[in-house]
Protein backbone atom coordinates (compact mmCIF):
# COMPACT_ATOMS: atom_id res chain seq x y z
CA UNK A 1 0.00 0.00 0.00
CA UNK A 2 1.38 3.41 -0.95
CA UNK A 3 0.24 6.86 0.00
CA UNK A 4 1.17 10.06 -1.78
CA UNK A 5 0.73 13.73 -0.96
CA UNK A 6 2.08 15.05 2.29
CA UNK A 7 3.94 11.78 2.74
CA UNK A 8 5.22 8.93 0.65
CA UNK A 9 5.19 5.62 2.42
CA UNK A 10 5.14 2.02 1.35
CA UNK A 11 3.85 -0.85 3.48
CA UNK A 12 3.79 -4.52 2.53
CA UNK A 13 2.71 -7.69 4.28
CA UNK A 14 3.60 -11.11 2.96
CA UNK A 15 1.54 -14.25 3.48
CA UNK A 16 3.32 -15.27 6.70
CA UNK A 17 2.67 -11.92 8.42
CA UNK A 18 5.99 -10.19 7.83
CA UNK A 19 5.41 -6.43 7.66
CA UNK A 20 7.81 -4.18 5.75
CA UNK A 21 7.96 -0.40 5.66
CA UNK A 22 9.76 2.29 3.72
CA UNK A 23 9.16 6.02 3.87
CA UNK A 24 10.17 9.03 1.84
CA UNK A 25 13.12 8.58 -0.48
CA UNK A 26 13.62 4.92 0.48
CA UNK A 27 10.04 4.16 -0.54
CA UNK A 28 10.53 5.83 -3.92
CA UNK A 29 13.68 3.77 -4.47
CA UNK A 30 11.95 0.55 -3.44
CA UNK A 31 14.24 0.01 -0.43
CA UNK A 32 12.76 -1.27 2.84
CA UNK A 33 13.65 0.65 6.00
CA UNK A 34 12.62 -2.09 8.43
CA UNK A 35 10.78 -5.36 8.79
CA UNK A 36 8.56 -6.61 11.57
CA UNK A 37 5.64 -8.94 12.20
CA UNK A 38 1.92 -8.48 12.49
CA UNK A 39 0.18 -9.98 15.48
CA UNK A 40 -2.57 -12.50 14.76
CA UNK A 41 -5.14 -9.87 15.79
CA UNK A 42 -3.66 -7.37 13.32
CA UNK A 43 -3.64 -9.98 10.54
CA UNK A 44 -7.25 -10.85 11.31
CA UNK A 45 -8.22 -7.17 11.24
CA UNK A 46 -6.62 -6.69 7.83
CA UNK A 47 -8.28 -9.87 6.49
CA UNK A 48 -11.67 -8.57 7.66
CA UNK A 49 -11.14 -5.15 6.09
CA UNK A 50 -10.02 -6.67 2.77
CA UNK A 51 -13.00 -9.03 2.73
CA UNK A 52 -15.60 -6.39 3.68
CA UNK A 53 -14.20 -3.87 1.17
CA UNK A 54 -14.23 -6.60 -1.53
CA UNK A 55 -10.64 -5.86 -2.50
CA UNK A 56 -10.21 -9.40 -3.89
CA UNK A 57 -13.73 -10.20 -5.05
CA UNK A 58 -16.15 -8.14 -7.08
CA UNK A 59 -15.81 -4.40 -7.39
CA UNK A 60 -13.68 -2.91 -4.57
CA UNK A 61 -15.57 -0.56 -2.27
CA UNK A 62 -13.70 2.71 -2.77
CA UNK A 63 -16.44 5.30 -2.44
CA UNK A 64 -16.90 5.33 1.33
CA UNK A 65 -15.01 8.54 2.09
CA UNK A 66 -14.45 9.80 5.59
CA UNK A 67 -13.79 13.30 6.89
CA UNK A 68 -10.43 14.07 8.50
CA UNK A 69 -8.98 17.07 10.24
CA UNK A 70 -6.77 19.04 7.85
CA UNK A 71 -3.82 18.86 10.26
CA UNK A 72 -4.01 15.06 10.19
CA UNK A 73 -4.86 14.67 6.51
CA UNK A 74 -3.94 11.31 4.99
CA UNK A 75 -2.39 11.08 1.56
CA UNK A 76 -4.73 12.04 -1.27
CA UNK A 77 -3.90 9.10 -3.52
CA UNK A 78 -3.53 5.46 -2.51
CA UNK A 79 -2.14 2.62 -4.60
CA UNK A 80 -3.38 -0.72 -3.26
CA UNK A 81 -2.20 -4.18 -4.27
CA UNK A 82 -3.71 -7.24 -2.66
CA UNK A 83 -2.65 -10.85 -3.19
CA UNK A 84 -5.11 -13.57 -2.29
CA UNK A 85 -4.93 -17.35 -2.53
CA UNK A 86 -6.59 -17.39 -5.96
CA UNK A 87 -6.16 -13.87 -7.32
CA UNK A 88 -4.19 -10.66 -7.12
CA UNK A 89 -5.58 -7.19 -7.57
CA UNK A 90 -4.21 -3.67 -7.90
CA UNK A 91 -6.21 -0.46 -7.90
CA UNK A 92 -5.97 3.21 -6.98
CA UNK A 93 -8.11 5.13 -4.52
CA UNK A 94 -8.33 8.91 -4.69
CA UNK A 95 -9.19 10.72 -1.48
CA UNK A 96 -9.78 9.37 1.99
CA UNK A 97 -11.37 5.93 2.21
CA UNK A 98 -12.40 4.19 5.41
CA UNK A 99 -11.07 0.75 4.42
CA UNK A 100 -7.72 2.13 3.28
CA UNK A 101 -7.42 4.25 6.41
CA UNK A 102 -8.29 1.25 8.60
CA UNK A 103 -5.51 -0.86 7.03
CA UNK A 104 -3.12 2.10 7.27
CA UNK A 105 -3.98 2.40 10.96
CA UNK A 106 -3.21 -1.28 11.58
CA UNK A 107 0.13 -0.85 9.79
CA UNK A 108 0.98 2.22 11.89
CA UNK A 109 0.09 0.41 15.14
CA UNK A 110 2.32 -2.50 14.14
CA UNK A 111 5.11 -0.08 13.23
CA UNK A 112 4.90 1.73 16.54
CA UNK A 113 5.00 -1.57 18.43
CA UNK A 114 8.57 -2.13 17.21
CA UNK A 115 9.69 0.59 19.63
CA UNK A 116 8.09 -0.94 22.72
CA UNK A 117 11.11 -3.14 23.52
CA UNK A 118 13.49 -0.19 23.37
CA UNK A 119 11.15 2.02 25.40
CA UNK A 120 10.72 -0.65 28.07
CA UNK A 121 14.51 -0.88 28.49
CA UNK A 122 14.85 2.85 29.20
CA UNK A 123 15.08 3.92 32.84
CA UNK A 124 11.72 4.85 34.27
CA UNK A 125 11.20 8.24 35.84
CA UNK A 126 11.36 8.27 39.62
CA UNK A 127 10.01 11.46 41.20
CA UNK A 128 11.27 10.62 44.70
CA UNK A 129 14.80 10.04 43.41
CA UNK A 130 14.65 13.28 41.42
CA UNK A 131 13.59 15.26 44.51
CA UNK A 132 16.37 13.71 46.66
CA UNK A 133 18.98 14.58 44.02
CA UNK A 134 17.59 18.08 43.72
CA UNK A 135 17.81 18.63 47.49
CA UNK A 136 21.42 17.43 47.47
CA UNK A 137 22.24 19.83 44.64
CA UNK A 138 20.52 22.72 46.41
CA UNK A 139 22.41 21.99 49.64
CA UNK A 140 25.69 21.79 47.75
CA UNK A 141 24.90 25.12 46.09
CA UNK A 142 24.13 26.71 49.47
CA UNK A 143 27.40 25.42 50.95
CA UNK A 144 29.40 26.85 48.04
CA UNK A 145 27.63 30.20 48.41
CA UNK A 146 28.39 30.27 52.16
CA UNK A 147 32.06 29.46 51.52
CA UNK A 148 32.31 32.26 48.96
CA UNK A 149 30.87 34.76 51.47
CA UNK A 150 33.51 33.87 54.06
Amino acid sequence: MRGEGAQFAKWAVNRDGELRFAGGYQAKLGQWAWKGRLTSAQSDAIDTIVREARWLSGVPVVGNSTVHDASDAPPKKWQVRVAGPASDRAFEVIGPNSAVLAVWSVFEQAGKARFSGELNRLPQGDLDRYMRERRVQEQAGQQIAEQERE
